[in-house]
C-alpha cells in the first residue's frame, strides 16, 4: 500500500504558486521544499513569508544560481563566509558548495540570518540594511549617524513585499468571485419575470 501524502498547508501552497511563476526552473519537488522552508523559517522568525519573497526578489530576482560582484550566491545571496558561518552556528558540517547546491537549506540559513539581525538591531529596517550591507558596516554607520545610504534597500524589499501581498489579495478576491456563495443562485442566471 502506498502511503498517502498529507496536503500541503495553505501558506506553503500560496508561496509555492508564487515560486512556480517566479522560479519555474526549480522544478516541483525542489520548489515545494523551498516554499516549505520559507514558510517554516518565516513563522519561526515571526516574519511574513511574503516579506522574505520581497527580499529574494531584491537579492536575486529568484535566480537560484545568481552570483553577485561580492561573491554572494543563490536565492538569498549569502556570501560564502556568511553561509559557512551560519552553517557552523547551526551545527551543520557542510561546505559552502554543499549549501549552495541546496536552495531550501540556503533559504533556511538566510532567513535565520535575517532573524538574528532583527534580534540584534531590534528593528526590521535596520536588520534588512545589515543583511544587505553587513552588520559591522551598518553598526559603524549607526555610530556615525550616517545610515541614509542604506535606506533604499529596505524600501525596495518592502515595495516588493507590498506587491506580493497585493497579488495574493487579488488572487483571493478572484477565487472568491468565482465561487458560488449561495447554492442554486449562479451569477449568470437571470431572474425571469
Amino acid at each position: 500500500a502506498r502511503a498517502e501524502r498529507a496536503p500541503l498547508p495553505s501558506e506553503v501552497v500560496r508561496i509555492d504558486r508564487i515560486l512556480a511563476e517566479r522560479a519555474p526552473e526549480l522544478g516541483l519537488a525542489l520548489r515545494r521544499r523551498v516554499a516549505t522552508a520559507i514558510v517554516e523559517e518565516s513563522q519561526a522568525a515571526r516574519l511574513d513569508p511574503l516579506l522574505v519573497l520581497g527580499l529574494i526578489e531584491v537579492e536575486s530576482e529568484f535566480d537560484g544560481v545568481a552570483v553577485s560582484w561580492a561573491g554572494a550566491r543563490g536565492l538569498m545571496q549569502l556570501r560564502p563566509v556568511t553561509a559557512g558561518y551560519l552553517a557552523e552556528l547551526e551545527g551543520l558540517r557542510l561546505t559552502t558548495e554543499e549549501i549552495y547546491r541546496d536552495p531550501a537549506l540556503q533559504v533556511r540559513l538566510g532567513i535565520r540570518y535575517l532573524a538574528r539581525l532583527h534580534k540584534r538591531f531590534r528593528n526590521l529596517d535596520l536588520a534588512l540594511m545589515a543583511y544587505n550591507a553587513g552588520p559591522e558596516r551598518l553598526r559603524q554607520s549607526l555610530a556615525m549617524g550616517d545610515i541614509e545610504r542604506f535606506r533604499n534597500y529596505p524600501r525596495a524589499v518592502r515595495r516588493n513585499h507590498a506587491r506580493f501581498r497585493n497579488a495574493v489579495r487579488l488572487a483571493q478576491e478572484s477565487a472568491l468571485a468565482q465561487a458560488d456563495p449561495i447554492p442554486g443562485f449562479a451569477r449568470d442566471e437571470r431572474a425571469t419575470p
